[in-house]
């Protein structure tokens, strides 16, 4: 299915499972559906008013001005990707989440929003190996406190970055080596109104990943978390916190292994202002900074904090 104008392009109502634009195979067909994609070369796009849903095929975004979205899904066997890009303009998707997820053990699709100006959000969901989340603006902010970002799977990264200000609610990368990378290189990090967590549950196996918070500004977050819960071997993954010109507070970071083999995570930590720790997450004692190995039957080392 191809929009294609040389101005603006705006579809319809219909939520799902009725949406505004779909591509689907019935119950009890194969098959993958047909790409869902929308270019208009010197307008906008708008489809706020419906969903757009794909059915487990691609769906691609392209303007030269904004991007205004409702929900966009693309979920099947293997899920789709979805990418949106604004040459000069913004993207709002705050009127729906995107989502693209399995609906079994096959891959998930990533999803990549790039733009000139501000980006906007809600829910941003991917559900299988290989399913990143890319958010990236060239000289706005970013903002997507209306709700999380979760990417679960192996090789599932977080990465936002933008000129300007980046604010986030709570933020999950849960999977082999899924790592998390934040960077403001003109402003202020606030992941405050939530909290942040890349790791392996008990569920899962393999290691933790890195997570990575750089701000010419501040930096405030909640609560920080690599936990490493698998009862497999596995170390925990690593996080670094650097401002260049501003402060870093924080609720509280631990890097814990727990019921397997490995070692803890390395925390750093680095300002040219102050370092503040905002309130006390405490483990059998422990203050708001840990990095340690437990469990009856674990083996490994703690991490270093610096």
């Amino acid at each position: 299915i191809n929009f294609r104008a040389f101005g603006n392009i705006i579809t319809g109502a219909g939520t799902t499972p009725n949406p505004a634009v779909a591509s689907f195979v019935t119950t009890g067909g194969t098959g993958t559906p047909n790409s869902i994609t929308f270019t208009s070369s010197n307008g906008a796009i708008n489809t706020s008013l419906g969903d757009i849903d794909a059915g487990g095929g691609a769906i691609t975004f392209t303007a030269l001005n904004n991007i205004t979205t409702s929900g966009v899904f693309s979920r099947a066997t293997n899920g789709g990707t979805i990418a949106l890009t604004s040459q000069s303009g913004a993207i709002d998707s705050t009127a729906g989440d995107l989502t693209t997820t399995t609906l079994g053990t096959g891959t998930g699709g990533t999803i990549n929003l790039i733009a000139s100006g501000n980006i906007t959000t809600r829910g941003i969901f991917t559900n299988g190996n290989n399913g990143s989340i890319t958010i990236q603006s060239n000289s706005g902010g970013i903002n997507t406190s209306l709700n999380d970002l979760a990417s679960t799977g192996s090789n599932n990264n977080i990465a936002l970055t933008a000129l300007q200000n980046i604010v986030t609610r709570s933020i999950f990368a849960q999977g082999d080596r899924a790592n998390i990378a934040i960077t403001s290189t003109g402003g202020n990090v606030d992941l405050s109104s939530g909290f942040i967590q890349t790791g392996i549950d008990a569920s899962q196996t393999g290691s933790g990943g890195a997570l990575t918070i750089r701000a010419a500004g501040n930096i405030a977050t909640g609560i920080i978390s690599l936990p490493n819960l698998s009862s497999s071997v596995g170390n925990v993954g690593t996080a670094s916190l650097t401002s260049t010109t501003g402060s870093i507070a924080f609720t509280g970071i631990s890097a814990r292994r727990a019921n397997g083999n490995g070692n803890g995570g390395t925390v750093n930590i680095q300002a040219n202002g102050n370092i503040t720790s905002t309130g006390v997450v405490s483990f059998a004692g422990v203050p708001s900074i840990f990095s340690l190995t437990t469990g009856v039957f674990s083996a490994g080392n703690g991490g270093t904090v610096t």
